[in-house]
């Protein structure tokens, strides 16, 4: 699902993957050059929907692939997170319960040297 406003764009995708049974829904949302901070980053709000994890991360090239930097916070079933992104292409993968997994609703992605791919925003 997409949805618009004028001032930002939110992408949604619901699914059920296989790793540990995680239900899962996905969105990031690009608030747009009226929503870029003062350092010229875009605020990028990442979602994921697992019920069953005990903690989530959001890792990638605009934070140097630390797991630990941006936690998700559990609001419900969806953890949530919004993150300042410099202007640029930026890969990253989800950590949910130290496992690394893809954004299954990335609009791009390219393949990673460990044999899966990395999803790709444009900040």
């Amino acid at each position: 699902m997409q949805t618009k406003t004028p001032e930002s764009t939110t992408y949604n995708r619901r699914e059920t993957p296989t790793e540990k049974g995680i239900e899962r829904e996905t969105s990031f949302k690009d608030t747009g050059s009226a929503k870029r901070p003062n350092n010229g980053g875009t605020v990028v709000e990442f979602r994921l929907v697992a019920k069953k994890a005990q903690s989530v991360a959001v890792a990638g090239t605009f934070n140097g692939w630390d797991a630990k930097r941006d936690p998700l916070k559990k609001d419900g079933d969806c953890w949530k997170a919004r993150v300042t992104v410099p202007r640029g292409r930026h890969e990253y993968r989800f950590v949910v319960d130290g496992v690394w997994l893809n954004d299954p609703n990335a609009k791009e992605s390219v393949t990673n040297p460990f044999g899966s791919t990395n999803s790709v925003i444009h900040g």
